[in-house]
């Protein structure tokens, strides 16, 4: 038989559960808005709220921005797009994906910066893009060459490194 446990009081009254926060063990992914509330200083708690939101709104904006443009219907989907493009296949990696796109962009080494996004999408492109024919001959092509990538002793799919470039 488990021990009576008395009613836990503050200001000699019970606390309601609305007081009660409960963090989940073990949970990696763990996520509440509630969690600022264990940190001690009122100050510094403002300012972590304060920041917090900031980011979230900045965060939301961002991706609310990229579902037009990608088709994507649920931001939670976007975010884990992006993890996986540019961080090989991992699905929780958004933040550490914004970085390394920051700092893939901001390089000296970016041998793509001189290039201008009108250079490579306008109406010449795009009308080419649009092309019954051109789509088919892509796919041919990526038919094509994933098939001599199966048949190849020296090359595999996964492997090219794009940081070599």
């Amino acid at each position: 038989m488990g021990k009576f446990c008395p009613p836990v009081k503050k200001d000699n009254l019970d606390i309601t559960q609305k007081e009660i926060f409960v963090i989940k063990p073990y949970d990696k992914e763990y996520r509440s808005d509630r969690i600022a509330t264990l940190l001690v200083n009122k100050e510094l708690k403002k300012k972590f709220d304060e920041e917090y939101n900031e980011i979230k709104e900045n965060k939301e904006s961002f991706l609310s921005v990229l579902r037009e443009f990608c088709g994507i219907k649920k931001i939670e989907e976007i975010e884990k797009e992006i993890s996986k493009v540019f961080y090989q296949g991992e699905e929780n990696k958004f933040w550490e994906s914004l970085e390394r796109i920051e700092k893939e962009v901001l390089s000296e080494d970016n041998p793509y910066k001189s290039i201008k996004y009108s250079e490579i999408f306008n109406d010449k492109t795009t009308k080419i893009l649009l092309d019954k024919n051109f789509s088919q001959n892509i796919e041919e092509y990526v038919t094509k060459y994933n098939q001599l990538l199966d048949q190849s002793i020296f090359f595999k799919k996964g492997v090219f490194d794009w940081s070599l470039i």
